[in-house]
């Protein structure tokens, strides 16, 4: 994240300025203080990037884990039409009328 990598930067600077008292450049102030405020800036942006990282990666997760649960799904449907047979005869009427009495005979016909 750049700002991680700027208030980084900006911290080490202003470090070097506290070690240093000389020109203060044109804003001046008191280098003190715009350290702390720099060394703050820095943890606040490390905390927001640790907090990004952590959100990607539950949703990095989270979809990873979808696409599991469908390629599962995926799999049982395949495997269900494997194990499932269908087959049509067809068969002129005499036939399927004597073929049905008899399966009405034997209970075989449900409907």
């Amino acid at each position: 994240m750049a700002q991680v990598a700027e208030a980084e930067r900006r911290e080490r600077e202003t470090r070097q300025q506290l070690n240093f008292p000389g020109d203060r450049g044109p804003y001046g102030g008191d280098p003190q203080d715009l350290a702390e405020q720099w060394v703050a800036r820095h943890a606040e942006w490390r905390r927001v990037a640790a907090l990004m990282d952590g959100q990607e990666a539950r949703e990095r997760d989270a979809r990873r884990e979808g696409a599991l649960a469908r390629h599962t799904a995926w799999e049982k449907e395949r495997q269900d039409a494997r194990d499932e047979l269908k087959a049509q005869v067809w068969l002129s009427a005499d036939v399927s009328r004597r073929l049905r009495a008899i399966a009405a005979r034997t209970g075989w016909l449900c409907s």
